[in-house]
């Protein structure tokens, strides 16, 4: 999974109903969900502290011109620089390919009060990803992502619960990749104290490309931890599991002829005897990362981010294996918010 995977995910924003004191801890907290899937989202606006009247005098709901100098616009510039040990996801040791992607993006985000316990979300976004050594892997994108959002209580410990969808396009350099992409699922977010959130997903995900090989289909449950430390930065952690198709890629075998469900060769590692296939499989993902504030609207990211996919099917033939692919991601991360 690629950089700009999570500079396009959307950030927890502050349920409908949280008091302010709450919400502004709540938006230090919650930018990483899943690690940096989401540092490189602006920040969501608060929920409604509207007065009775406004400091210039001005009815409640109409902002002053101070006010509104002040108000933040949910534009956000994201970049980040990522390793990655095995970018063909190749399942043995000889077809593994690492490289080195820098991505960037801009997001928007619109925060829509529908009353007093619900609210509609919209970010949308684009930016561009580019490959040191297998260049033919780089991609524009642009997307929209959008959630309803309930929270029945004010209290601090009332959960938020949410249904999303996610539109995105992907313009790769290798032919076979370019697409789109859709997204479909729940969250819910529950504080456990003033330092800690828990948020689980599930989700229903589906990608069609040019190749077969390439449109895929998976369901997914994720767990995310964060921390929100004294000094203002936080820590975060997540599990997530998949169940559905993935991709790898190297030399064909007999192992993984046998569990492919289709297969072409490669147009974007450089090499004739490299093909890609399509399997069904177990997958498992995990993030853990720490955010560091820089100066008020600044945020620097570090994470470590491990995946391990293994065949639900194994190779029928007498001494076949079922060898999973591992890779890991190293990234760091800047964002700024205006």
């Amino acid at each position: 999974m690629s950089l700009a995977f999570w500079i396009t995910r959307p950030e927890r924003s502050p349920g409908p109903r949280r008091d302010e004191r709450a919400c502004q801890r709540r938006s230090q907290v919650l930018r990483s969900h899943g690690g940096l899937l989401a540092l490189l989202l602006p920040i969501s606006a608060m929920a409604d502290t509207a007065l009775a009247t406004n400091a210039d005098g001005s009815p409640a709901g109409a902002a002053s011109q101070d006010q509104r100098s002040l108000e933040p616009l949910n534009l956000a510039i994201n970049a980040g620089l990522t390793y990655d040990d095995n970018v063909s996801r190749a399942r043995d040791s000889v077809d593994k390919l690492s490289d080195e992607s820098l991505a960037g993006a801009v997001n928007k985000v619109f925060l829509v009060p529908l009353g007093t316990s619900w609210q509609v979300l919209l970010n949308g976004f684009a930016g561009a990803e580019g490959f040191r050594t297998y260049t033919r892997l780089s991609r524009v994108f642009a997307g929209l992502h959008g959630e309803l959002r309930y929270r029945y209580s004010n209290a601090f410990y009332s959960p938020t619960l949410a249904t999303f969808a996610r539109f995105q396009g992907d313009e790769y350099g290798s032919d076979l990749r370019r697409g789109y992409r859709y997204s479909v699922g729940g969250i819910i977010e529950q504080p456990v104290t003033d330092r800690i959130t828990v948020t689980g997903t599930i989700s229903h995900n589906q990608r069609y490309a040019k190749s077969d090989v390439f449109a895929a289909v998976d369901n997914a449950a994720r767990i995310n931890v964060d921390y929100n430390t004294v000094a203002g930065g936080h820590f975060y952690a997540s599990l997530e599991y998949r169940l559905g198709d993935t991709v790898s890629s190297g030399q064909l075998t007999l192992d993984s002829i046998d569990v492919a469900k289709v297969f072409v060769r490669d147009d974007a590692f450089n090499r004739n005897d490299f093909f890609s296939y399509r399997f069904r499989a177990h997958m498992y993902f995990t993030t853990i990362g720490y955010s560091h504030p820089l100066g008020s609207n600044g945020t620097l990211d570090f994470s470590w981010r491990y995946s391990h996919v293994t065949p639900t099917e194994k190779p029928d033939f007498e001494g076949a294996g079922n060898a999973p692919y591992v890779a890991s991601q190293f990234t760091i991360a800047y964002q700024l918010r205006f």
